[in-house]
């Protein structure tokens, strides 16, 4: 597990946001692929560092790449589908019912008592397990509507973090050289990827209300242009060429940029250049 899993789990955001650039054409800025990138190679590495070790089977290996592909294409369908749906939970909640019920007649087929063990020795951790399972994914379907779907399968990816730090602190296992640069790769990856100056601006805020307004004010219209213009035309074409309305594409394109987390200089000259900017993009690719 120690070698199939950060492999697999390293790869499936090199896929997605390769199949996203060339295929699906969705606008991810330069720092969130050096972020992708350092997050992704850092579970691979270690995954490569764990098999090279142990001298094990290539048979390993390739299921674990096989498995990348799994984790890639599933990601990918249920980011897009609760774009296309714009309800991320009514979406992933019928994916998750279909799945279960094909589980339920496999698990029959394979042993006929399984479920009434599960309900006889297992009723806990079926229930605790599936409820978290259910709401921790669902978070990740939901971000989906915000985020390229690369980012965040990559963040999801950093939770080896936590399970580092669980065995560091009930199992008291000790952190090696190998695990010391896993973490120091996985958070320079997500200081790529504006996590952490997330968490950590209200501290700022608090401590330094002044300059941080200033930082945020500064944001410069040629970034803005790009980061927040240039993805909102695009994502509003596409919802148009799909057939919704201005007012449905609107939205949708709302939702799947990050317009509502931007924090604009108060000056109505720079929005007014920053909306013409938009207006112009929507106008040269849809009309």
């Amino acid at each position: 597990m120690s070698e199939i899993y950060p492999i697999a789990r390293g790869l499936s955001p090199l896929i997605i946001i390769t199949i996203s650039l060339f295929f699906f054409e969705e606008n991810i800025s330069s720092h969130e692929v050096v972020g992708i990138f350092l997050i992704s190679l850092s579970l691979i590495i270690y995954g490569l560092k764990q098999f090279l070790s142990r001298d094990s089977s290539v048979k390993g290996f390739s299921l674990a790449i096989i498995t990348g592909c799994f984790i890639a294409s599933y990601s990918i369908v249920d980011g897009y589908g609760a774009r296309v749906t714009q309800n991320p939970i009514g979406f992933y909640s019928t994916m998750t019912l279909i799945n279960g019920l094909i589980f339920y007649f496999y698990a029959k087929w394979k042993d006929r008592d399984i479920i009434k063990r599960i309900f006889i020795s297992g009723k806990r951790s079926f229930f605790i397990g599936g409820t978290a399972s259910y709401a921790a994914y669902g978070i990740v379907v939901w971000a989906c509507l915000f985020l390229p779907i690369a980012v965040v399968s990559s963040i999801r990816e950093t939770s080896i973090l936590f399970a580092i730090l669980l065995g560091l602190f009930f199992l008291k296992e000790k952190i090696n050289l190998i695990k010391s640069l896993l973490i120091v790769g996985l958070c320079f990856g997500l200081l790529f990827l504006i996590l952490l100056l997330s968490i950590f601006l209200p501290i700022f805020l608090f401590f330094a209300p002044t300059s941080a307004y200033a930082i945020q004010g500064g944001l410069d219209l040629s970034s803005a242009q790009t980061s927040v213009g240039k993805r909102f035309a695009k994502v509003f074409c596409d919802a148009k060429k799909e057939g919704l309305d201005s007012e449905f594409a609107s939205e949708y394109a709302l939702n799947n940029t990050y317009l509502k987390f931007v924090a604009f200089p108060d000056d109505d000259q720079y929005l007014d250049d920053l909306w013409e900017f938009t207006s112009n993009n929507i106008l040269d690719s849809c009309g």
